[in-house]
């Protein structure tokens, strides 16, 4: 399973950035667009007399983010309000205005959208930037840099007269990743010796040192001399960026049967061409694809990885086993079948405290070995010499 490069996140570009306030003779009309709109009576690139409801919507939907559909387009802001005696009716309403494609993935620039609103809001209280002599032309310019900036750079920077400074950040919006467990092995699928920086978390730079495709959770936070928890911590972060990913540790007790992903085996070509070199050992001839498909497709429940080796061992002297197995659960070819220990309630009190309250059927082999670093067969005969009754569930 080769590296490849960290891919940064794609975000949609900005067609439109404008400014909208409430007139108090005329209603909502937008006093600045970057970059602008055609003059009258060419017409606009969106009709926003029938958008200005929402741009401008009445009170139970100020100071929210909103997202509204118009024609090919979709629009995004916070539409604020400042209440006021120094403002016409008492109030200054107004919003800042991200348009993009319809269709577009706007949730990385939700925050985006947030923080520019609650800025300029701040701006306005503080110094008056929106309704003072001059300031609506300030912040123009504001925008011509909000525009240049987000759809070369994804971030930008911008310096006020005040001495104040708009920052802002377009980042990946994700799923959060799934729990990490200390019997997980994580398994990077980037350089992540090339991705590191020296002034990121120390307890992260540790961590990272220590991940080999092989140690699980326990015993990385173990040789980096960090908490546990710690660990986990550092180690879904990296999950959640898509640095690592998890796998279970290998053992020649483990069960794994065929995966629908197989049929990814059998239409891509470029799985078919990285796989044979992924699984060979070093220095040893490559084995045909046609050979390793049924290899996957001959794993199935009811038999631990150490009688399939068994059994196909004149097809397996070129194979590495470990990164066969790797490579299977990584691409999905192949899945992990989980043995869970159950011992009746009336046998468990002969057990030592650390296994009488996990031998319920709830948790696997996997968990018991990293917490009490021992085989699955140590642990397993231990069952059996103590309880006599020992049942194995498969799920």
């Amino acid at each position: 399973m080769a590296f490849h490069h960290y891919q940064r996140p794609s975000f949609p570009d900005l067609l439109f950035l404008f400014y909208t306030e409430f007139h108090p003779s005329h209603g909502p009309y937008i006093v600045h667009s970057v970059p602008p709109l055609p003059p009258a009576p060419l017409p606009p690139p969106f009709p926003f007399s029938h958008a200005s409801d929402y741009v401008i919507p009445r009170a139970p939907l100020r100071h929210r983010l909103l997202t509204l559909l118009l024609d090919r387009h979709l629009l995004m802001g916070v539409p604020c309000t400042i209440d006021s005696p120094r403002y016409a009716r008492n109030a200054l309403l107004f919003n800042l205005v991200f348009v993009f494609e319809r269709g577009a993935d706007v949730k990385g620039y939700r925050r985006l959208v947030r923080k520019a609103a609650a800025f300029l809001l701040t701006l306005e209280e503080e110094q008056g930037l929106l309704s003072r002599e001059g300031g609506k032309e300030q912040l123009r310019v504001v925008m011509e840099q909000m525009y240049e900036d987000l759809n070369l750079h994804r971030e930008c920077r911008v310096p006020l007269e005040s001495g104040t400074t708009l920052n802002l950040k377009l980042f990946p919006s994700r799923p959060n990743p799934p729990p990490v467990h200390d019997h997980v092995v994580p398994v990077s699928v980037v350089d992540l010796v090339a991705l590191s920086d020296h002034r990121w978390d120390m307890t992260m730079q540790r961590v990272m040192r220590h991940i080999d495709g092989i140690s699980h959770v326990r015993r990385i936070a173990e040789r980096a001399g960090v908490d546990p928890i710690k660990a986990r911590s550092c180690i879904a972060h990296l999950l959640y960026y898509h640095c690592v990913t998890l796998i279970d540790a290998f053992q020649y007790s483990n069960i794994y049967t065929v995966a629908l992903g197989i049929r990814e085996l059998v239409a891509n070509s470029d799985l078919q061409r990285a796989c044979p070199s992924f699984v060979a050992k070093k220095d040893h001839p490559t084995l045909p694809i046609a050979l390793l498909l049924a290899l996957y497709a001959s794993m199935h429940r009811g038999t631990n990885l150490q009688r399939w080796s068994e059994e196909y061992v004149s097809d397996l002297v070129h194979v590495d086993l470990r990164r066969f197995v790797l490579f299977g659960v990584s691409h999905g070819l192949i899945e992990r079948v989980f043995e869970y220990p159950y011992v009746p309630p009336e046998r468990r009190s002969q057990l030592t405290p650390i296994l009488r309250d996990r031998v319920d059927g709830t948790i696997p082999y996997d968990a018991l070995c990293a917490l009490t670093r021992r085989s699955r067969a140590d642990i397993h005969g231990v069952l059996a010499r103590t309880t006599s009754s020992t049942v194995s569930l498969y799920f």
